[in-house]
Formats: structure tokens, sequence, C-alpha cells
């Protein structure tokens, strides 16, 4: 989506991650040839960028060696991106439709200082972006629209991609409660719990949670009431929620049901036990992984949660047209770049070998 960001946006992104990876010095016309930028307006980034930089406790050195960029070990080009996703006006539309859909384009441009043509260049953009992921944003009135499936899992991406770890952008929704409810009632069984990122999870509990507190809802999964019954039986009394607006509560918990349903075996050998053409699909997976595994002498006990997973994605797929993007991404695939430097510092020998 990296259409609705401002290329000057785009260009002090390229710019700050090319120095990242650059051990040493880089002379204005290497950086030009490779940013696609003029020197120029290379100087003119590195004016606007030196104070930011600085307040982040890092520096940009120029020499007559070049351009150097120095940071604290916390921060790599990962931080720069959501700083990119947060100040972009077509992310921010996103977000605001997200958690407000009565608002009009009137309140959009004096709640996000824009004018109406600029506001009118992003919905345009949105328009055109949303539809490689299934959705349709929809003038009069703003609303984004399509299979709620796909909805969800656009916005969990977002919220992924847009925030730091720290960061909490659920207002209605207390974290920790969260937390707490994902730890004490396990979601998911433990042959899953190698698979699953918590806090992708935990985002896609809110994503799902909010859209439930809007009215919108999945299609029942089978044996709900009774997954439901089981989860609010073993509600541990630890858990603080009297706090929460009843219909809050009973949301998390709902959603909560159908996760489990994903995440759990117990039920997943239901399904196949009751479904012969799930049963034939799921064998042939079986049988591709083992093919795999044994050729990279690969050892896993147990495969199942990998095949589970794998039928799942290629459902979603069969589900909808070729045309929607498959990436898990919508500007970069998620890198930890702090390994990078801890790497660089703790096995220089190795880092060095890899490198080359």
């Amino acid at each position: 989506m990296w259409t609705i960001v401002p290329k000057k946006d785009q260009r002090k992104y390229k710019l700050l991650k090319y120095l990242f990876l650059k051990e040493e010095p880089v002379i204005l016309k290497t950086l030009s040839e490779e940013t696609d930028t003029s020197i120029r307006s290379l100087k003119y980034y590195f004016d606007e960028l030196r104070p930011y930089i600085e307040n982040l406790g890092g520096c940009i050195e120029s020499s007559n060696e070049g351009i150097l960029l120095t940071l604290p070990s916390s921060i790599g080009p990962d931080y720069f991106l959501k700083h990119v996703m947060k100040s972009a006006s077509g992310f921010q539309v996103l977000e605001k439709l997200f958690f407000c859909e009565t608002l009009t384009k009137k309140e959009l441009e004096d709640t996000l200082f824009l004018s109406n043509s600029t506001l009118t260049r992003t919905l345009g953009s949105l328009t055109v972006e949303l539809k490689h992921y299934g959705l349709t944003l929809y003038k009069t009135p703003l609303s984004i629209k399509g299979p709620e499936e796909l909805l969800r899992r656009f916005y969990a991406r977002y919220f992924l991609e847009a925030y730091e770890h720290g960061e909490w952008p659920f207002k209605e929704i207390p974290k920790e409660f969260l937390i707490q409810l994902v730890e004490k009632l396990h979601p998911y069984c433990k042959d899953y719990q190698k698979l699953i990122k918590k806090r992708a999870f935990l985002m896609t509990l809110a994503v799902a949670v909010t859209r439930h507190q809007q009215g919108h809802k999945l299609p029942a999964v089978p044996e709900y009431e009774r997954l439901l019954k089981e989860l609010k039986k073993d509600f541990p009394s630890s858990i603080a929620y009297q706090f929460l607006d009843p219909s809050l509560f009973n949301a998390c918990m709902e959603e909560l049901t159908i996760l489990k349903h994903q995440y759990s075996l117990l039920y997943q050998r239901h399904r196949y036990a009751k479904d012969p053409t799930l049963q034939k699909n799921l064998d042939e997976l079986k049988n591709l992984y083992l093919d795999v595994a044994r050729i990279f002498n690969l050892d896993n006990p147990s495969p199942w949660p990998q095949i589970h997973e794998l039928e799942k994605i290629l459902a979603f797929y069969e589900r909808y047209t070729t045309t929607i993007h498959i990436n898990h991404h919508l500007l970069e695939e998620d890198r930890d770049y702090i390994l990078v430097k801890h790497f660089k510092v703790a096995y220089p020998y190795f880092y060095t070998y890899a490198k080359n």
C-alpha cells in the first residue's frame, strides 16, 4: 500500500533504511543513485531528519568520507516504518473509519486537518488499494465493506504494523483483561503454542471484539454453544472483569470461542471425523508434509498443527479470488532489526561471514 504514503516520506524512509544497513559512510552521489533522489533533495531531507534522529539518541554524521547514520540498539527501520504509517493520511483515514463507522467526509477533514482536495485524493488512492484486499471503500456514507473475514484480517495486520509492542490503540478494550483472558483460558492447545505469535493473537482478538461490538459477526462455528459454555464455566475468578460493560465481556467471550475453535486440535479432529472431503485433503497434506520432513531430515513428532494451518490457508484462498493480495503485510514484511545489531556485536566473525 505504498501508493497512499507521500513520495517524500517514501524517499526519507528508503534513505534511513539504506544508511542503517551500511557500516561505512556513504557519499551523496551513491545515496542519490540508490534512493532515486536528487542531491539537493537529500541535503534538504538531512536537515529535516537530524533533529528527529538526535531526539531518538542517534546521530547523522557528515564528513569528507560521506554520511554515517548511528542509532540506539533498540531502533531500526521498523521503527521508522511505523512512523511513516501513522503520519500518512491514508492510514489515518483507515483507522478512523475502523473505530467510527458514522464519520462524514467533513468530520474526517476537521479531525485529520485535511483539505477537501487532499481527502478526495486520499480516498481515491484507498479505493484502488483496498480492492487488492477484497474490500470496497464507499463514499456515501463513508465506510469500508467486504467479507468480514477479509476485513478483520486486513485490520489485524494494519494494527500489527503500525503500532509498537508497548502501544495499544483499542481504547475501549482493556489490554490487561485480554492478556489475562488468553493466558487463563488457553484458547489454543499445547500443540499450537509454537505457531502462535501472542501479540498477533491479541491484535486479532481485539479487532474481532471491536467488530463484534459494532454488530459485525462471523458465522457461528460448529458446537459454538457448547464451546462458549465451557469457556464461561472455566472462567477464573482471579480475572477482574466486573468493571467491564456486559456487552463487551460477552463480545470477548464469544470471539474467543471462535478462535478456540480455530486453534484447538480437538475440534479440528471433530471436523476431520465428519467430513470425508476434509479427510482426503488433510491426508494428502500430511503425506506431503512427511515427504518434505523426510527429505530435509526434519524431526516433528506432531505435524498436525502445521497441516491444519496449511489447510486453512488453502481453503481461504479457495474462497476468494486470486486477485486478492496473499501478502501478510501492508508495507513491508516483519524483520527483527535488533537481531542484526545483536549478531554484529556478539558474533562478529559469523556476522562478517554471513554478510559477505
